[in-house]
């Protein structure tokens, strides 16, 4: 866990699907690398895709986003080749935002126990970290939820940070503890790794989202872009209710 440059909650998985992997493998009588064996990791890969999917869906709908909107955007998503590309990272990559996602639901929702969900999204919110480092920008969103959202009623702002960073600050205190032993640092592995996160052009910044539409996705993507224009058109023609 200590050698995972600042992932050890996407490892620590991993590192559980191993006996599975194997026990099918074995069950089947294919090699553990062959291409069938890992029938069961790719089975994994896929529910947390799903599974991102499907909290996608609910947050647009907690947001009050109509529901065909909401379905259209999540189909979307779902068939982006973007979305289904990363193989090689596919785990951390979607399990790290599902992660965050959830800890914005749990923010989100009114109905629950507040001190529970902002405890809860404090704990999600550091499995999202320890999972993958680069959806840093949704621990800014979360925090900007915690400080100035609208459906907390019974707890102060003082009393949602009090409650959430109890939920967030155990587990990084642990695996700081967990690395210290093999001469580590939690804290110093994601400072070494934030300075390494340096491939892609500047200059295609502000393009990106066209070129990617335009020249991975095709058609599809040359539709999405018509759509959205339409949208922005109707959002800004239409005549207030």
């Amino acid at each position: 866990l200590a050698l995972t440059e600042g992932k050890p909650t996407e490892t620590f998985l991993k590192m559980v699907q191993v006996p599975f992997h194997r026990a099918f493998a074995f069950i089947i009588n294919e090699p553990h690398h062959s291409p069938t064996a890992l029938w069961i990791l790719g089975l994994v890969n896929i529910t947390v895709s799903l599974c991102l999917l499907c909290a996608f869906y609910v947050l647009l709908r907690q947001i009050q986003i109509p529901y065909i909107p909401s379905v259209i955007g999540t189909l979307w998503l779902g068939v982006f080749i973007n979305f289904n590309l990363y193989t090689r990272h596919l785990l951390s990559y979607d399990l790290g935002l599902l992660f965050f996602v959830t800890a914005l639901l749990c923010l989100l929702y009114t109905n629950a126990n507040e001190i529970k969900r902002t405890q809860l999204a404090g704990l999600l919110t550091a499995l999202g970290i320890t999972t993958y480092h680069g959806y840093f920008m949704m621990g800014f969103i979360i925090g900007i939820w915690l400080l100035f959202g609208n459906n907390f009623k019974r707890i102060s702002v003082t009393q949602r940070i009090k409650h959430f960073t109890i939920g967030f600050l155990p587990l990084l205190i642990l695996y700081e503890i967990i690395f210290y032993p093999g001469g580590h640092s939690f804290i110093g592995e994601n400072l070494k790794i934030s300075e390494t996160i340096n491939q892609g052009s500047h200059q295609e910044g502000l393009l990106f989202a066209w070129l990617y539409l335009t020249k991975i996705e095709g058609i599809a993507g040359i539709a999405c872009l018509a759509l959205f224009a339409l949208a922005a058109i109707y959002f800004f023609t239409r005549k207030p209710p």
